[in-house]
């Protein structure tokens, strides 16, 4: 699996929860059991950090259109 970051990451803060999130988008590509190369599939990435900057949450975004 290759992942290449598209974009920027964005950083929100969320006042209601105290806590900061960053969005992330990325490409993947890949190859799958049968040999057919899969690529250009895009995802979303999102990661929750606490007050203390760590990661709390992982969270992967992506469509189930690209593995059809």
């Amino acid at each position: 699996i290759r992942m290449k970051q598209f974009g920027y990451p964005d950083c929100i803060y969320y006042a209601k929860d105290d806590s900061y999130v960053v969005y992330s988008w990325w490409i993947i590509s890949y190859e799958d059991k049968n040999g057919i190369k899969r690529e250009g599939i895009p995802i979303l990435l999102t990661h929750v950090f606490n007050k203390e900057g760590k990661i709390v949450n992982e969270v992967l975004y992506n469509s189930s259109n690209h593995f059809e």
